[in-house]
């Protein structure tokens, strides 16, 4: 039986496996100039360039039409931010940020990032140790002559650990969304994005039901991007939110609704499991496919991560669960979006302490479908799980996950009024989710794991 020739190609090296014998070596020539794999490393001017894909948020393209698609990245315990834009084409470009706001942070930890929906701005959290900075940057650039133009929004504010979640969306009825920042264990909202209009709340004590502390006892990864999100979990209105591990007991997620004009917060549904780290990542996920999202997944390293089905209630059961095929640090970090262009997302779960082929620690990613959490098939184009070709280790791959729009009729056809045009009615590839994910010092971008290829050739 002739045997099958299969490739990968890391950032332009093609890395090449035999299924057997026979393969027609020629075909890797063409093979070698597509490139199907993108592995970016940090730019020049990116402090923290061992922990470069450890924190990841996409973003949307810009209006300018100047790129494809683009995601964040962090580091975890230096002031470190990029900004990756890729071209219509797939090439990537990677800026470091840099202005007075992040100087003030004096080499600081910037290690919380959350988008700020309709708005083309992030917030960024700076935690420290007894008090913590939020800070707001810009993704297209407002007077024309600062590259993503960063500010402070709520400096110094004395709360330990200050920052070390973020999120943002509207809670209320106001024009602009809510700043939702969440330190070691109070939970700070920011009405339509007033620092004047601030409300807290905090656990009444070490039997609250909705404790949102956690330890500095924590892993180093447990520290730093806390899990917050914004968006509708119950039966009607918008909710925060808060994953809470454990550096021993039983971690959660608490679930809150605040009234935005008496300033009342009420924990309205709280989520468990086993593990003490349940919590340390959440991703919302569209399995239906009509555009929102209809359950949960909840990270708990290092054994599961759980899928739940909104609208959440107290206690609720999981409907389904991932397990680690090996043992290491699985669900550390957990994403959602389509990749096999059948209705509703696929769950990516990233387990970035994974054995791999006998190497120690140097991670993977596992792709799940359906309200079973059935394993994706692997496929021609892609393993399931994914690797490294060549795992290293401690390499950390995994550490982030995001699922990027990426769009090249930005580039070639903006919309007239500055958005992004609609890919589908024109030659060009349309817009769609692009993997991105992140080990310590590299990140990858597939383009292939959801063919036909997207980018212009």
């Amino acid at each position: 039986m002739r045997g099958a020739c299969t490739a990968l190609a890391f950032g332009g090296v093609l890395a090449v496996g035999l299924a057997g014998t026979g393969c027609d070596w020629r075909v890797f020539d063409d093979l070698a100039k597509k490139t199907p794999v993108a592995s970016i490393g940090a730019p020049s001017d990116y402090p923290a360039k061992d922990q470069f894909g450890s924190i990841l948020l996409a973003v949307p393209p810009p209006k300018d039409g100047s790129s494809a698609g683009r995601f964040v990245a962090l580091g975890r315990t230096t002031a470190s931010v990029a900004v990756v834009s890729f071209d219509a084409s797939g090439n990537p470009k990677g800026v470091g940020v840099t202005g007075s706001a992040i100087d003030l942070l004096m080499g600081g930890p910037i290690n919380a990032i959350a988008e700020v929906p309709g708005e083309r701005r992030v917030v960024l959290g700076a935690p420290y140790t007894t008090f913590g900075d939020v800070l707001i940057m810009e993704l297209d650039k407002p007077n024309g002559d600062v590259l993503y133009p960063t500010t402070t929004f709520a400096p110094q504010v004395i709360d330990p650990g200050f920052g070390a979640g973020v999120g943002a969306g509207n809670i209320g009825v106001g024009a602009a969304p809510e700043i939702v920042v969440v330190s070691t264990r109070v939970l700070h909202v920011y009405v339509d994005e007033q620092t004047t209009n601030h409300l807290t709340w905090a656990p009444a004590g070490a039997g609250d039901p909705c404790s949102i502390d956690f330890s500095s006892n924590l892993l180093d990864r447990d520290l730093v991007n806390r899990a917050v999100i914004v968006a509708p979990l119950l039966a009607s209105g918008t909710q925060i939110a808060v994953g809470a591990p454990s550096a021993g007991g039983v971690g959660h997620v608490s679930i809150f609704d605040v009234d935005l004009t008496t300033g009342v917060f009420n924990c309205s549904a709280t989520l468990m499991a086993t593990e003490a780290r349940f919590g340390r990542a959440m991703a919302l996920v569209d399995l239906d496919g009509n555009g929102a999202p209809d359950h949960l997944l909840v990270g708990a390293p290092p054994t599961h991560a759980y899928l739940y089905t909104l609208p959440l209630t107290t206690g609720q059961a999981p409907s389904a669960m991932g397990t680690a095929p090996t043992v290491g640090d699985f669900g550390a970090a957990v994403a959602a979006f389509n990749v096999d262009k059948n209705p509703g997302d696929e769950m990516f779960v990233g387990d970035p302490d994974a054995p791999v082929g006998g190497t120690t620690n140097a991670g993977n990613v596992t792709v799940y479908t359906g309200p079973t959490m059935t394993m994706l098939p692997s496929k021609t184009t892609f393993p399931n799980p994914l690797a490294e070709h060549d795992p290293g280790s401690g390499h950390g791959y995994g550490s982030g996950i995001v699922g990027m729009t990426f769009c090249p009729a930005n580039v070639l056809s903006p919309a007239a009024d500055g958005g992004v045009a609609d890919a589908g009615t024109g030659a060009t590839a349309p817009c769609g989710p692009l993997p991105i994910i992140g080990a310590l010092s590299n990140v990858y971008a597939y383009f292939t794991l959801n063919p036909p290829d997207p980018r212009v050739k």
